[in-house]
């Protein structure tokens, strides 16, 4: 006899939660950049005063700031497809560990990603 898996919905929520957490961070990363853009544009720089300039080494810092959290974001996107086709749990569990700590902390989204995915372990491949 075959031993068949009950498909429930968790995974498919994991997934889901996963990739609007991403989209989340995405839109807080456009965020982020249009204000760091701002503080080097000498027009919006005179409403912060003259005393608001960035510190020497602010570039590469806030560079490779970005470019984690791109990177983050990329994982939380492929979590959220590997859940929803219930393939390499592992990689869905980490990217939904992600996308629960990438928002300040704390992100329900991520967090309840998490839950599903641990409670759904059976049904990935």
């Amino acid at each position: 006899m075959e031993n068949t898996i009950n498909r429930t919905w968790k995974p498919k929520a994991a997934g889901i939660l996963n990739i609007i957490s991403g989209i989340l961070s995405t839109l807080a990363l456009i965020y982020v950049i249009i204000a760091v853009i701002s503080f080097y544009n000498p027009n919006i720089r005179q409403f912060f005063g003259p005393e608001f300039i960035p510190p020497p080494g602010f570039h590469p810092i806030v560079i490779i700031m970005l470019v984690i959290v791109i990177i983050a974001i990329a994982f939380q996107i492929i979590g959220g497809i590997f859940a929803l086709k219930r393939r390499k749990w592992g990689w869905a569990l980490a990217n939904s560990f992600i996308a629960a700590i990438l928002h300040a902390g704390i992100n329900p989204l991520g967090i309840a990603s998490t839950i599903f995915v641990i409670l759904s372990k059976d049904e990935f491949e």
